[in-house]
């Protein structure tokens, strides 16, 4: 569920509008800010302490995270908003395991937000390629006779060499 819908159906009884602006910023700030900082919020111990801190982090830009969670009712708001976002987008638990440091949940989140330049990511592709041809040769048309050979995988030799039509399938 998207937090947009989340925080209008958890704030809907908050009559100042200040007060929803301010749940839904640090919410959306956190999102777009990334995986890590949105796992913070959602499990941090001390949330007061994460608010100054993210406060500090971004006192260069024009943005104000202060909630007034002395209040009742945003108090309520808040924490409503938080346990719906966890129940509706952390059902498998990854955010709770990336705010746990789980290294397995650390190697993707580093891979989705990796920031690939034209030619790695290019010299990638073409690696991804020559590895997945490895597989069978298949898919390379000069070799293909007719139709039954389409349905053959070609033996790869050591030197990455096709045996059948003897291309070159991988660099060595």
């Amino acid at each position: 569920m998207k937090i947009e819908k989340i925080i209008y159906e958890t704030t809907r009884y908050l009559l100042n509008i200040e007060d929803k602006l301010s749940i839904a910023t640090i919410f959306l700030f956190c999102e777009k800010i990334g995986t890590k900082k949105l796992a913070q919020l959602l499990y941090c111990n001390c949330l007061e302490t994460f608010i100054d801190d993210l406060q500090n982090e971004y006192k260069d830009y024009d943005v104000d995270f202060t909630i007034r969670l002395e209040n009742r009712n945003i108090h309520d708001a808040f924490f409503k908003t938080l346990e719906k976002y966890k129940e509706k987008n952390d059902q498998s638990g990854f955010l709770k395991a990336v705010y746990d440091k789980d290294k397995f949940a650390m190697v993707i989140v580093d891979i989705a937000n990796y920031k690939f330049d034209k030619i790695e990511f290019k010299r990638y592709t073409d690696n991804l390629t020559q590895q997945l041809s490895l597989l069978n040769c298949v898919g390379f048309k000069d070799c293909l006779n007719s139709i039954e050979d389409e349905f053959q995988i070609h033996e790869i030799t050591l030197s990455g060499k096709c045996l059948k039509c003897n291309k070159q399938v991988i660099k060595i």
